[in-house]
């Protein structure tokens, strides 16, 4: 699967580039004139595929895992806890400065609450005007986005406490996802009198998306929990982890502010809401997404 999306990745980039080249090539007649742009902003990602990152994980045909088989479980409990063999330390309980085996951690202690934070996103936007107002738009778009979390561990209370119950210990779950947009569309300039022109633009858009890092903080100790068990535990029958990976399709929006500086220079703020499908995890859907950024143009 990895190899046929890098596949589809590899062909839309080189798509990219030759119709860059193609305009590069055209004479600068009747206005038409090709536009190329950095783009700096920020992406306002659904909460809907973040629990993707709630320490489950999937198995190897994208299903989600259940408790037992869950990455947290595999990692707290078999590996770093040492249930796996008498021969393994309690690594669990040192981070907790408690006694061997005196926590405990269950399905009631898995993370719940998963939320995106928003990423930053940068791009090569290009814009192949057909006159001075109108013009067909190209971008790749890269983000970095991090889902975070909390999960607890209980452990004893200290002697002498007066407490019944045990001591419920809080600590973060951390997911870093990766995004790669491709955006085909139209843009439209509306002429007002100065330098400063509002614009609206629309069209389609293919989403790349992979988990990049799941990872646990348990104190000082950091757990990656896609890394595979084999070697920690000496299982070779343990099936391995693989990071899900995706391509999904939709359509995007956008309203801003043209400001034509020069000649030769240019720079637009703008705001993209799109509707489309993170298609990594289990049920993907198509969802609002929220994008606002600022591009830097350099006129051929």
């Amino acid at each position: 699967m990895f190899n046929r999306i890098s596949t589809q990745t590899k062909i839309c980039t080189i798509l990219l580039c030759l119709w860059g080249i193609t305009c590069i090539g055209q004479e600068n007649v009747d206005g038409k004139r090709l536009t190329l742009g950095l783009y700096i902003g920020s992406t306002i990602a659904n909460a809907y595929s973040a629990p993707l990152y709630d320490g489950y994980g999937v198995d190897i045909d994208g299903n989600r895992n259940s408790y037992s088989n869950s990455w947290m479980y595999q990692k707290i409990i078999t590996q770093y806890g040492g249930y796996a063999s008498p021969a393994l330390p309690d690594q669990i309980a040192e981070a907790l400065n408690v006694d061997y085996h005196t926590w405990t951690f269950s399905s009631a202690n898995m993370p719940s609450n998963m939320r995106y934070q928003p990423g930053i996103t940068i791009g090569l936007n290009t814009r192949y005007s057909v006159d001075n107002w109108n013009g067909i738009i190209m971008n790749i778009n890269l983000s970095r986005i991090t889902a975070s979390g909390n999960f607890t561990i209980e452990t004893p209370q200290a002697p002498n406490s007066g407490q019944l119950n045990d001591f419920v210990n809080t600590f973060s779950i951390i997911g870093v996802e990766q995004r790669m947009v491709l955006l085909f569309g139209y843009q439209r300039i509306f002429e007002q009198e100065g330098k400063v022109n509002y614009l609206i633009e629309g069209g389609l858009n293919a989403t790349v998306a992979k988990m990049a890092r799941n990872f646990i903080v348990i104190n000082d100790l950091t757990i990656d929990l896609t890394t595979s068990l084999n070697d920690a535990i000496n299982a070779p029958n343990a099936l391995p982890i693989q990071k899900p990976i995706g391509v999904g399709f939709g359509a995007f929006a956008g309203i801003g502010i043209d400001v034509s500086t020069s000649d030769k220079y240019s720079a637009q703020l703008v705001y993209n809401p799109s509707m489309e499908k993170i298609n990594i995890g289990a049920f993907p859907a198509y969802k609002l997404q929220h994008a606002i950024g600022l591009r830097f143009y350099y006129n051929l």
